[in-house]
């Protein structure tokens, strides 16, 4: 069964690299590659792909997003996530917005063709390092944390917890904010604690979950 493939990442040379695993594949077909989350919609509806590789930092609308949006309208298309986070969690809301497989940018060229030929299929595929134990039980678990605790972060927490959703670390935060890494720590106590949240994971899961993935913060303002 032949399938067709639409490339979905903003960096040139990372769809470059994917291009040529494609075509060197006789049952793979690369119909079309973009940049962006609305590119690929517009893609998604003249093309209708097979499948969607969709990056899940892409610019302005995230993969996670679109993913939403391509399950809702374009079921038919099936979305293949890739991604640099190998932190369950993200793996997690990425199922729930209703991908059907999640490659590691890491990831040998072998599993990303497997993963684009599985869910093409109508299969689950996970990088073979994450934890599908981990990730089918996380999926069983409904998410109950609090909404109205939202809105009772401040707007450096907010901040915080953004920084959190992109991967960095307590330094890594504290050297983009300009503030110490102890102070990180403290704030990062006080959100699991308004939240209701216990775990790191749990942090980022709810911080993907509400859209924080590529949400612009102002650095400026009291800690």
């Amino acid at each position: 069964m032949s399938l067709s493939v639409l490339l979905v990442d903003d960096h040139e040379v990372v769809r470059r690299g994917l291009r040529a695993l494609l075509e060197r594949e006789e049952d793979l077909t690369l119909v079309a590659e973009v940049g962006t989350a609305e590119e690929a919609l517009a893609q998604i509806r003249s093309h209708g792909p097979d499948v969607a590789v969709v990056d899940l930092a892409l610019p302005g609308t995230n993969g996670l997003e679109l993913t939403r949006q391509v399950t809702a309208g374009c079921p038919s298309t099936k979305v293949l996530v890739l991604s640099m986070h190998n932190d369950e969690a993200y793996v997690l809301e990425a199922f729930r917005s209703g991908a059907l497989g999640y490659i590691l940018k890491e990831a040998p060229a072998s599993e990303f063709v497997e993963g684009v030929r599985a869910v093409g299929g109508g299969r689950h595929y996970l990088s073979s390092e994450l934890s599908k134990q981990a990730i089918e039980a996380a999926l069983n678990d409904p998410d109950d944390t609090p909404r109205g605790a939202f809105a009772s972060l401040t707007r450096r927490e907010l901040q915080v917890l953004g920084l959190v959703a992109e991967g960095l670390t307590s330094r890594n935060i504290a050297t983009r904010l300009a503030i110490g890494v102890r102070t990180v720590e403290t704030h990062r106590a006080h959100i699991l604690h308004k939240l209701g949240l216990r775990t790191h994971s749990d942090l980022i899961g709810y911080a993907v979950r509400h859209n924080l993935l590529t949400t612009p913060l102002s650095v400026g303002g009291a800690q």
